[in-house]
Protein backbone atom coordinates (compact mmCIF):
# COMPACT_ATOMS: atom_id res chain seq x y z
CA UNK A 1 0.00 0.00 0.00
CA UNK A 2 0.97 3.81 -0.77
CA UNK A 3 1.09 6.45 1.85
CA UNK A 4 1.72 9.74 0.47
CA UNK A 5 1.30 12.66 2.26
CA UNK A 6 1.16 16.32 1.30
CA UNK A 7 -0.33 20.12 2.44
CA UNK A 8 -2.78 22.22 0.60
CA UNK A 9 -4.56 23.70 4.06
CA UNK A 10 -2.93 26.68 6.34
CA UNK A 11 -0.47 26.06 7.67
CA UNK A 12 1.31 25.13 4.05
CA UNK A 13 4.50 24.08 5.83
CA UNK A 14 5.32 20.61 4.81
CA UNK A 15 7.99 19.77 7.41
CA UNK A 16 5.69 20.41 10.03
CA UNK A 17 2.87 17.90 8.27
CA UNK A 18 5.76 15.66 8.20
CA UNK A 19 5.95 16.02 12.17
CA UNK A 20 2.68 15.58 12.45
CA UNK A 21 2.33 12.68 10.60
CA UNK A 22 4.79 10.66 12.95
CA UNK A 23 3.24 12.23 16.22
CA UNK A 24 -0.57 10.88 14.51
CA UNK A 25 1.27 7.79 13.32
CA UNK A 26 2.58 7.15 16.74
CA UNK A 27 -0.33 7.81 18.99
CA UNK A 28 -2.95 5.61 16.38
CA UNK A 29 -0.83 3.00 16.66
CA UNK A 30 0.07 2.82 20.14
CA UNK A 31 3.38 2.27 19.06
CA UNK A 32 6.40 4.92 19.49
CA UNK A 33 8.47 3.35 16.87
CA UNK A 34 5.88 3.63 14.18
CA UNK A 35 5.55 6.37 11.54
CA UNK A 36 9.34 6.72 11.49
CA UNK A 37 11.03 9.84 10.14
CA UNK A 38 12.29 8.04 7.36
CA UNK A 39 8.83 6.48 6.85
CA UNK A 40 7.11 10.21 6.81
CA UNK A 41 10.02 11.76 4.48
CA UNK A 42 9.46 9.03 1.87
CA UNK A 43 5.57 9.58 1.98
CA UNK A 44 6.05 13.28 1.43
CA UNK A 45 7.96 12.22 -1.83
CA UNK A 46 7.75 9.22 -3.14
CA UNK A 47 4.67 8.64 -1.70
CA UNK A 48 3.41 11.53 -3.23
CA UNK A 49 4.80 10.82 -6.95
CA UNK A 50 3.68 6.90 -6.75
CA UNK A 51 -0.04 8.23 -5.64
CA UNK A 52 0.33 10.67 -8.95
CA UNK A 53 1.55 7.75 -10.95
CA UNK A 54 4.90 9.50 -11.83
CA UNK A 55 8.32 7.68 -11.61
CA UNK A 56 9.65 10.57 -12.97
CA UNK A 57 9.84 13.15 -9.39
CA UNK A 58 9.69 12.29 -6.05
CA UNK A 59 13.82 11.72 -6.27
CA UNK A 60 17.17 12.32 -7.22
CA UNK A 61 18.09 9.84 -10.16
CA UNK A 62 19.12 10.04 -13.17
CA UNK A 63 15.95 10.52 -15.83
CA UNK A 64 14.21 12.06 -12.99
CA UNK A 65 12.61 16.02 -13.28
CA UNK A 66 15.26 17.70 -11.19
CA UNK A 67 13.63 19.58 -8.06
CA UNK A 68 15.81 20.40 -4.92
CA UNK A 69 15.23 21.86 -1.63
CA UNK A 70 18.39 22.67 0.25
CA UNK A 71 17.13 22.54 4.06
CA UNK A 72 19.60 24.89 6.46
CA UNK A 73 19.59 21.96 9.48
CA UNK A 74 22.38 24.88 11.87
CA UNK A 75 19.10 26.10 13.51
CA UNK A 76 20.14 29.64 13.01
CA UNK A 77 21.48 30.09 16.57
CA UNK A 78 18.98 28.29 18.56
CA UNK A 79 19.19 24.95 20.15
CA UNK A 80 16.43 23.57 17.94
CA UNK A 81 17.97 20.65 16.28
CA UNK A 82 21.22 20.23 18.62
CA UNK A 83 23.38 17.95 16.98
CA UNK A 84 22.44 16.47 13.59
CA UNK A 85 23.52 12.62 13.25
CA UNK A 86 20.79 11.74 11.01
CA UNK A 87 19.53 14.48 8.40
CA UNK A 88 16.42 13.39 7.73
CA UNK A 89 15.11 12.74 11.21
CA UNK A 90 16.88 16.09 12.48
CA UNK A 91 14.39 17.76 9.95
CA UNK A 92 11.13 15.74 10.73
CA UNK A 93 12.02 15.46 14.37
CA UNK A 94 13.17 19.49 14.92
CA UNK A 95 12.92 21.62 11.54
CA UNK A 96 10.36 24.33 10.53
CA UNK A 97 9.77 25.68 6.69
CA UNK A 98 11.42 28.80 7.75
CA UNK A 99 14.71 26.21 7.69
CA UNK A 100 14.35 26.53 3.48
CA UNK A 101 17.10 27.97 2.33
CA UNK A 102 16.89 27.05 -1.31
CA UNK A 103 14.53 25.44 -4.05
CA UNK A 104 15.18 24.65 -7.61
CA UNK A 105 12.24 23.78 -9.80
CA UNK A 106 13.16 22.15 -13.27
CA UNK A 107 16.29 23.82 -12.71
CA UNK A 108 15.07 27.06 -12.43
CA UNK A 109 16.04 28.45 -8.66
CA UNK A 110 12.06 29.21 -7.29
CA UNK A 111 14.15 30.68 -3.39
CA UNK A 112 17.67 31.73 -2.62
CA UNK A 113 19.03 32.40 0.74
CA UNK A 114 15.49 31.93 2.32
CA UNK A 115 13.95 34.12 -0.08
CA UNK A 116 11.50 34.30 -3.29
CA UNK A 117 12.57 36.45 -5.76
CA UNK A 118 10.00 39.27 -5.96
CA UNK A 119 8.32 40.12 -9.28
CA UNK A 120 8.37 43.42 -10.51
CA UNK A 121 4.87 43.23 -11.79
CA UNK A 122 2.50 46.37 -10.73
CA UNK A 123 0.11 43.56 -8.95
CA UNK A 124 2.48 42.10 -7.15
CA UNK A 125 4.17 45.38 -5.78
CA UNK A 126 3.24 46.84 -2.09
CA UNK A 127 1.12 44.65 -0.59
CA UNK A 128 2.99 41.06 -1.54
CA UNK A 129 2.00 39.42 1.53
CA UNK A 130 -2.08 39.40 0.47
CA UNK A 131 -1.52 39.50 -2.99
CA UNK A 132 1.14 36.47 -2.87
CA UNK A 133 -1.18 33.73 -4.42
CA UNK A 134 -0.93 34.17 -8.31
CA UNK A 135 2.12 36.80 -8.76
CA UNK A 136 4.77 35.25 -10.62
CA UNK A 137 7.12 35.49 -13.48
CA UNK A 138 6.89 31.91 -15.92
CA UNK A 139 10.78 30.77 -15.56
CA UNK A 140 10.45 29.16 -18.43
CA UNK A 141 9.20 32.34 -20.88
CA UNK A 142 9.72 35.11 -18.56
CA UNK A 143 5.81 36.13 -18.73
CA UNK A 144 4.63 37.64 -15.84
CA UNK A 145 1.23 36.99 -14.55
CA UNK A 146 -0.90 37.94 -11.37
CA UNK A 147 -3.99 37.26 -9.97
CA UNK A 148 -7.07 38.36 -11.04
CA UNK A 149 -8.31 42.12 -9.55
CA UNK A 150 -10.90 41.51 -6.38
CA UNK A 151 -13.80 42.48 -6.74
Amino acid sequence: MNIALGTDTYPRDMILQMRNASYFGKVASRNLKAATAAQVFEAATLGGAHSVGRSDIGRLAPGAKVDIVIIDLTGRDTLRMGPVRDPIKSLVDCGIGDDVDTVIVDGIVRMEGGRIPVSTSPSCGPRPRRQASGCGVDGRTGTRWAAPPRR
